[in-house]
């Protein structure tokens, strides 16, 4: 769960935290008056971009990386995952062809002007090739174009080297195991006992 704190926040008062990534991103962008139009149309062209990719972009390409990816580890017969693979493989499709036809007339999300909806759209549309093969981007050419052209922002590349060495660590079976049941099993309880947890640290 992406959160912050900023001890010196907008309007002044007690640090303020906010989780969810395009919140985070509203905020920042309003603090610094950069990446989000001052214009009223533009400012929203912007901000649905940014809330079609939370509502469908990335829960999509996140389920199509579960199915493809990581379920056939934790899947006891392998033809479960027929049906979530394609749906969700699908829906990458159908929402990159909706990007591809913006990007047609369109240099960026909101237009001519790079934003917030960039940013947050271009971390998942840029592992397109890696979820389904890097021959997909024959299909999408004006998404190809965008991801490459967002890519090569010094301030992008910087961004994306932060942790990289986190997930080159190796390791051991019983580190994997336990990595995978904090990512695919939660429960209400568990997060009800981690909630209790970080109470009593509160306290």
């Amino acid at each position: 769960m992406p959160a912050i704190v900023d001890h010196v926040p907008l309007g002044g008062g007690a640090p303020l935290t906010i989780f969810e990534s395009g919140a985070i991103l509203e905020y920042l962008a309003e603090k610094s008056g950069k990446f989000l139009p001052t214009k009223t149309a533009d400012k929203y062209r912007a901000l649905q971009w940014l809330h079609w990719q939370m509502a469908n972009l990335g829960p999509m390409m996140g389920n199509a990386n579960h199915f493809k990816n990581y379920a056939k580890n934790l899947a006891d017969d392998p033809k479960q995952l027929e049906y979530g693979t394609k749906r969700f493989v699908g829906e990458v499709d159908r929402l990159c062809g909706v990007m591809d036809a913006h990007f047609s007339v369109n240099q960026y999300l909101a237009g001519d002007e790079y934003s917030i909806a960039d940013m947050i759209t271009w971390s998942w549309a840029s592992l397109l090739g890696r979820l389904i093969d890097e021959n997909v981007w024959e299909t999408f050419p004006h998404l190809k174009r965008w991801v490459d052209e967002v890519g090569e922002r010094p301030a992008v590349q910087r961004g994306r080297a932060v942790g990289k060495e986190l997930g080159e660590q190796e390791r051991t079976a019983e580190e994997e195991k336990a990595r995978r049941d904090l990512l695919f099993n939660q429960t209400n309880d568990k997060v009800r006992a981690a909630r209790e947890v970080a109470a009593k640290h509160r306290s």
